[in-house]
C-alpha cells in the first residue's frame, strides 16, 4: 500500500475565550469559519489553515486558528503539475479539509474542557461550503510559502 498523503502536523495558531455572563440568559451562538491555503512548493506541502469564531450576539466567546501540514508522495505531487499548471482536484481538498475540520474538533474540545464553553463543539460542516473547487493555477504565477 502506497500511501500518498499525510498529515504531518496539525497545531493551535490561535485560541482565545472570552467571558460572558450572558451566555446562559442569550440562546443565540452564531459561528463563523473557513479555510485556507499556503503552498510550500520546495518541499510539496500544502497546509490548510482553518479558523472558527464562535458569537453571542456580536460578542465573540471562543476563537480558533488551527494549521494542518500534508505531505504527498513523489508521484501524488508530480499529478498536480499538468503542462504549465499546478492543479488540485476539488475531491483531495475536501479529504484534507475534512481531515482538517476532525482535527481541530479535538483541539477544541481539549482546550475548552475546563471553561464554561465546555459543551461548545464544531458543528457537523459541509465541507463544500468552505472548500467549493479545486486549485488550478499558473505555474509561472506561483509564489512559494511556507
Amino acid at each position: 500500500i502506497v500511501i500518498e498523503i499525510a498529515m504531518i502536523s496539525g497545531k493551535i495558531e490561535e485560541f482565545a475565550t472570552f467571558e460572558n455572563k450572558d451566555i446562559k440568559e442569550k440562546e443565540e451562538i452564531t459561528v463563523e469559519n473557513g479555510i485556507s491555503i499556503k503552498f510550500n512548493f520546495k518541499d510539496r506541502i500544502i497546509a490548510l489553515i482553518y479558523t472558527l469564531l464562535y458569537k453571542l450576539e456580536d460578542d465573540a466567546i471562543v476563537k480558533l486558528k488551527t494549521r494542518h501540514e500534508f505531505d504527498f508522495s513523489d508521484n501524488k505531487w508530480k499529478s498536480f503539475y499538468i503542462d504549465d499548471r499546478f492543479i488540485i482536484d476539488h475531491n483531495i481538498l475536501m479529504y484534507i479539509g475534512e481531515l482538517s475540520i476532525n482535527s481541530s474538533r479535538g483541539m477544541l474540545i481539549m482546550k475548552l474542557n475546563d471553561t464554561q464553553y465546555k459543551e461548545l463543539i464544531i458543528p457537523l460542516i459541509e465541507i463544500n461550503s468552505i472548500i467549493d473547487e479545486g486549485i488550478n493555477v499558473d505555474i509561472k504565477d506561483t509564489i512559494e510559502e511556507s
